[in-house]
């Protein structure tokens, strides 16, 4: 994969992220070894798929998400790559993201992911 084919991915993961770390502080100490604040998430990412729990750990931040709103959620993941929320990109980004994800473990529950919901259901 590309650079240009990752960023949209990181900034999709970035998000969830910072989402998941806001909504429960607990998540915080459980993926202290990889998810850190401040620090690059395409070095999180790379540790993260080395480690071998990449897909547990995914269904955390998922799992952990508190009723998020689309519209905010592609804001800021067009904010972490210096575009914009109407960038046709940042969509495919996030359904592309989900797709993958559910693909590995499609038994991650994600009633709390709020308005996104809705894209978790339509990826197959």
């Amino acid at each position: 994969m590309s650079d240009h084919e990752i960023m949209p991915m990181i900034a999709v993961f970035n998000v969830l992220r910072q989402k998941a770390l806001e909504a429960d502080k607990t998540v915080a100490s459980e993926l202290a070894a990889v998810v850190r604040v401040g620090e690059a998430p395409e070095v999180q990412v790379e540790e993260m798929m080395w480690g071998g729990d990449y897909v547990a750990r995914l269904g955390t931040l998922i799992e952990t998400a508190q009723d998020l709103n689309k519209q905010d959620f592609y804001r800021a993941v067009s904010h972490q790559a210096s575009s914009t929320a109407d960038d046709p990109w940042v969509e495919n980004a996030v359904y592309s993201f989900f797709a993958a994800l559910k693909k590995r473990n499609a038994s991650i529950n994600a009633d709390n992911l709020g308005e996104l919901r809705a894209i978790w259901e339509r990826t197959s």
